[in-house]
């Protein structure tokens, strides 16, 4: 972190993120370097601070845990804002603790797709950058520590829905190409060669998720498949995620009773046969389809 990021009263968690205690006039002077846009009041109290963003109030009770559904439905709106509208927030309570820390890390698991472990170090690292704190004032209040590990523990897909397997067995409406697959597979597949009207009839026909994955490696690769972006196969990648998205406005009922079960928590595709898509038992692996699921999930949410 760079030393323009560092600041005497509050601290970034992550860009465009900010955490600390109720703004007076040093901090206002301190956030003009941000460019803040948004403050998250989790007080009581009016600011009473000229500010030309805006100010939206969330009171969290101090010894009182929040209510769950309205937490979630919260982070969501608020993660609206921060990706649709470019929103940067500076979310605040008395004395900048674990009702800030609460927002700021369930804000940054929900939209980066990060555990409660993987956040609550984040969160302690920033934290120990601000004059005199210490790591382990973090998340120091115990119902708020238990109920924000609920709602950011990772969400395993083959120990729950099978709606998240691409070799389940629902219909996926493309409307890229404007077809109708017998599966996510089959379409995740026909992106690999979008020109070959033969190979896309092929894969609308087949019946099996199986049977696509065999087809999809016997085709030639469109030339930006196996292309890396920083170490990264991008065109493959988003075609995943505009598979998933489909799959969701194809099958809303089904995925509106997944979502309510999902809420803010992390996705893992939790196997140990696959550690480009999929997570590892240890959570090592790159689990692009856990990512791809959760930008497709917000992408619905718009």
């Amino acid at each position: 972190m760079s030393e323009d990021q560092i600041f005497n009263d509050f601290c970034l968690l992550h860009n465009g993120i900010y955490f600390g205690k109720f703004p007076d006039k040093n901090i206002f002077k301190e956030l003009e370097k941000t460019n803040v846009n948004c403050i998250i009041n989790l007080t009581n109290k009016d600011i009473d601070y000229d500010f030309s963003g805006r100010i939206i109030s969330f009171p969290l009770e101090e010894k009182i845990v929040p209510n769950e559904e309205e937490v979630i439905e919260f982070i969501k709106d608020i993660t609206v804002l921060f990706l649709r509208d470019d929103f940067k927030f500076y979310i605040c309570d008395d004395r900048g603790t674990y009702r800030a820390q609460f927002i700021a890390g369930l804000i940054y698991g929900f939209f980066d797709n990060h555990n409660y472990e993987v956040v609550i170090n984040l969160l302690k690292e920033r934290y120990e950058m601000i004059n005199n704190r210490s790591s382990e004032e973090v998340l120091s209040n115990k119902k708020y520590e238990v109920l924000f590990k609920k709602l950011l523990k990772p969400y395993n897909f083959y120990n729950s829905s099978f709606f998240f397997s691409n070799f389940s067995k629902h219909l996926v409406n493309s409307s890229y190409f404007n077809l109708v697959f017998n599966n996510s597979e089959a379409l995740f597949q026909a992106y690999k060669n979008p020109t070959d009207k033969k190979y896309i009839e092929k894969m609308v026909k087949v019946k099996t998720p199986q049977t696509a994955k065999k087809y999809g490696r016997e085709v030639k690769l469109r030339e930006d498949w196996k292309e890396k972006v920083d170490g990264f196969f991008e065109r493959r990648f988003h075609c995943m995620v505009d598979t998933l998205v489909d799959k969701i406005n194809t099958n809303t009922l089904e995925w509106d009773i997944v979502k309510q079960e999902v809420g803010l928590r992390p996705l893992y595709e939790y196997t140990d046969k696959d550690l480009l898509w999929g997570s590892g038992k240890d959570y090592s692996g790159e689990n692009w389809l856990g990512r791809a699921w959760k930008i497709a999930y917000i992408k619905s949410m718009f």
